[in-house]
């Protein structure tokens, strides 16, 4: 009888003693439009939009996906032509020898990253060509850890509005 008591005490304690993640895995997406920036996506709740601390030409959203994953779209409204930043971009990667895939969101050219950051964090970034501005989205995650599904649908979700 005691063990089964201790048994029963020893689960209830480990079930109340986890932490649990700010976002849950299965946690409902909802579409958020922020037509102004020219863009909508999918997230658990609605960041609030901040200046970049590094690059104050960019406003930023950030949602976290627990305590070290997170998902950040940066905007940047900028006069020369999207498609010379991103080839710009893309060079730098390629000298870089960092594999890149090419695809296009709303019909507009868009191309993704993978790679390692900080040896400890894995970092998937996007990079999305609007009309007179362009987008990056960056996801990271602990390298010892599978990418969070929720994540690939929020940047998945990503597309561009009028």
């Amino acid at each position: 009888m005691n063990r089964s008591l201790l048994a029963v005490f020893a689960l209830v304690g480990a079930m109340f003693g986890q932490e649990s993640p700010k976002v849950p895995t299965s946690a409902p997406l909802k579409e958020y439009s922020y037509s102004s920036d020219g863009f909508a996506i999918k997230f658990p709740y609605a960041p609030e939009p901040h200046t970049d601390a590094v690059n104050p030409d960019f406003k930023v959203w950030t949602v976290h996906l627990g305590q070290q994953a997170a998902i950040s779209i940066r905007r940047k409204v900028d006069s020369e032509p999207c498609d010379v930043a991103l080839d710009k971009l893309k060079s730098m990667a390629k000298d870089q020898k960092v594999p890149i895939r090419e695809f296009s969101v709303s019909g507009r050219p868009a191309w993704e990253e993978k790679e390692r950051l900080r040896g400890d964090m894995m970092l998937l970034e996007r990079y999305v060509c609007g009309v007179g501005r362009y987008y990056v989205l960056s996801f990271v995650w602990p390298a010892s850890e599978s990418r969070p599904q929720l994540g690939v649908e929020m940047m998945d979700s990503f597309r561009l509005v009028k």
